[in-house]
This record gives C-alpha cells, sequence and structure tokens, in this order.
C-alpha cells in the first residue's frame, strides 16, 4: 500500500474522529459503548493508546507495548493534542515504506498506518454512538477503510475485538457496510 495514500486516510479518519470527540462531554464518559472496551472513558484512553504507539512506531521505528498514558487527566484533551502531534510526523517520516519492529517481527509503515486508520474509523462512531449523535462515517472514508480491512483484518479473527460482521439491506451505505463488518447496527 502506498503510503502517501494511508497517510492521506489516516487524516480523513482523524477528521472524522474529532468531529465524534469533540462535542463528549464529562457526563459522557460513563456511557457504555458497542465494543469490548467498556465506556466512552475507557475507549478514549484505549485510542489515546493507540495514537501514542502508532506515534511511537513513526518516530522510532519500533513499537514497546507499554502503556503510555495515564487515565484521570482529559481525554478528549489528550484526544486533540495526540492526533496534531500524530499527523504531523506521519506526514513527514523519514522512508516512508520502512519497516517497523514489533517484538522480533516487522510491518511495513504503511500496514501499520492502515490498522490505525480502520480502528480510529471504528471506535469514533463508537464514541459518537455511545454518545447519542448521529455522526456517520463519511462515505470516502468508509469506502478507503473498506478497501484496507483485507490488509488488515481476517474473517476468522475480527470477531475477536468487534462482534460478527451483522448483514446489510442491498444499496447500504458504505458506511453502514464498514459499520456493519464490524458487529455495530447503524440503520434501525
Amino acid at each position: 500500500m502506498p503510503t502517501d495514500y494511508a497517510v492521506r486516510l489516516l487524516g480523513a479518519a482523524i477528521d472524522y474522529a474529532h468531529e465524534c470527540v469533540t462535542p463528549v462531554r464529562p457526563q459522557d464518559l460513563p456511557k457504555p459503548t458497542p465494543c469490548a472496551v467498556g465506556d466512552v472513558e475507557a475507549l478514549l484512553w484505549r485510542l489515546n493508546d493507540a495514537l501514542e504507539l502508532l506515534y511511537e512506531a513513526l518516530t522510532e521505528a519500533v513499537i514497546s507495548w507499554e502503556p503510555v498514558i495515564q487515565t484521570g487527566d482529559d481525554p478528549v484533551a489528550f484526544f486533540h493534542v495526540r492526533t496534531r502531534r500524530l499527523l504531523a510526523v506521519a506526514a513527514t517520516s523519514a522512508r516512508p515504506d520502512s519497516p517497523i519492529a514489533i517484538g522480533d517481527r516487522y510491518l511495513p509503515r504503511g500496514l501499520l498506518l492502515a490498522a490505525c486508520t480502520v480502528e480510529i474509523t471504528v471506535h469514533a462512531w463508537d464514541v459518537a454512538w455511545s454518545c447519542r449523535r448521529d455522526q456517520p462515517v463519511p462515505p470516502p472514508l468508509a469506502t478507503g477503510v473498506l478497501e484496507l480491512l483485507p490488509l488488515v483484518l481476517t474473517t476468522g479473527t475480527s470477531h475477536l475485538q468487534h462482534g460478527p460482521p451483522l448483514p446489510v439491506p442491498d444499496g447500504a451505505s458504505p458506511g453502514d457496510r464498514l459499520m456493519a463488518r464490524f458487529g455495530r447496527r447503524v440503520s434501525s
């Protein structure tokens, strides 16, 4: 996958995530989410952790898997800081196709960006849904993420974190198809 395309799609996912996360209020933090993470606060911290790991990977070409943030601070403010910092480094990182070390294995940088784009998009939708806001994934972003799925998920493992895929009606929007792939019911 071309890294410049992965960076553009990551930028679109972060823009969408900002729309979903910015309106979160303190009273929204204990609300349940449709994913296994738990409540909105836990999900935001998980997103922050993923953003920090990706930043570490892009700047140091290695992922340590150590927890990188502490709970108790404002997860929305952390999210905005981390996404701005991540976009800056993703667009300018040297050797865009160089591998990232994860333990004793290596992953191409573009594939890591793709996996994070999927994670950010799906969980941004989860945050909006949990806060009872209708925030569909924009069609161009959803289409791009759907194209990434075969690179980062297998049908045998995706249900372990996201739930089994749901059927979608003919003519469903790309966003509805994407979220149904992760076990999310978007339409009534």
